[in-house]
């Protein structure tokens, strides 16, 4: 499950219960299959919108890291849509 202010929610046309999948939007993987956590569940919750998703480190392209630190990005926009999974996990 991924929580998420009703108010982001709805500016998407999603509901609570609805399946999600969650997509880097990042020029590093324009044109290619983009990095993404699939079947979650979207949950209505009084969170600050636009928070972040602890489950997307996968959608952290390997090499997308500080130029001088070489730690892994931070911050990776994302696109949230209706789930295209067949199953979504509980």
């Amino acid at each position: 499950m991924i929580l998420m202010h009703p108010d982001d929610l709805a500016a998407r046309y999603l509901k609570h219960g609805n399946g999600i999948d969650v997509e880097a939007v990042d020029a590093k993987t324009e044109g290619s299959t983009p990095l993404a956590v699939r079947g979650y569940t979207a949950v209505a919750y009084e969170i600050a919108r636009g928070s972040d998703c602890p489950e997307g480190n996968a959608m952290v392209a390997l090499g997308n890291h500080g130029a001088r630190s070489g730690t892994p990005a931070k911050s990776v926009p994302v696109r949230i849509v209706a789930t295209t999974a067949t199953e979504v996990a509980a």
